[in-house]
């Protein structure tokens, strides 16, 4: 696996990815929990939370990386269960082209990411992976139990809202199970989990702030200005 960590390093040209807290409103909900596979560490929580951000895949995306996290019934085990996210680029037809998912391998946990070989082989082939802990995170704190996990633009895709579909998935199978999901895994009820599908949040969300920003600075100035050639 180590040829492939270059690819890690590519993804961090805009410095390490930061994933939000597991409670702050940077994240948005995209598909819903869809089943109710039993109470344990891969099953998206989903009783009685009248459908809040607790059930969705939730996701947010800061120019560079984008960022997923799902909450879990009981506690995440990284090392016995695999957590993935699949986007669709441009379609909501399930043939999805790229996957970012938890690996525990020889006593280490990474996170790889991985695209859909079209090449007529029909298997998800591996593009990079990282065991740097700045791009994954589990918490086993009582109501807040659940996986977060980054992946850089450059690897994946530039989400587009309207246009690119998202789920998330849970296998119960093995630590290191998402390169043999199919090309739209849907879990085994009672063993899995997984979300709807639902599109990306509006790309340009990200950029209203600094936009919003420039204009609060340059109107400044200006008053500035203005004020200073008053009092002359």
């Amino acid at each position: 696996m180590g040829s492939y960590q270059e690819a890690a390093e590519d993804g961090r040209g805009h410095g390490d990815p930061h994933i939000p807290a597991w409670d702050s409103s940077s994240w948005q909900a995209l598909g819903e929990d869809n089943l109710n596979s039993g109470t344990d560490g891969v099953d998206i929580l989903n009783e009685d939370d009248g459908g809040s951000r607790y059930d969705n895949l939730m996701y947010y995306q800061d120019g560079t990386y984008m960022y997923f996290m799902v909450f879990l019934q009981d506690d995440p085990d990284l090392t016995s269960y695999t957590y993935g996210a699949l986007m669709n680029d441009d379609a909501s037809d399930g043939n999805y082209d790229y996957m970012v998912c938890t690996i525990y391998s020889s006593g280490t946990q990474y996170i790889a990411w991985y695209s859909w070989d079209t090449s007529g082989f029909g298997e998800w082939s591996l593009e990079g992976f990282t065991a740097d802990t700045d791009w994954y995170r589990s918490s086993t704190t009582n109501q807040q139990e659940h996986v977060a996990f980054a992946v850089a633009y450059s690897v994946t895709l530039t989400p587009v809202y309207g246009e690119d579909y998202f789920k998330a998935v849970t296998d119960a199978d093995g630590p290191a199970q998402g390169s043999s999901w199919p090309r739209d895994p849907d879990s085994s009820p009672q063993i899995d989990d997984y979300t709807t599908a639902a599109t990306a949040i509006p790309e340009f969300s990200s950029l209203l702030m600094p936009i919003a920003s420039v204009m609060l600075i340059v109107g400044y100035n200006y008053k500035s200005r203005r004020n200073s050639s008053l009092r002359t």
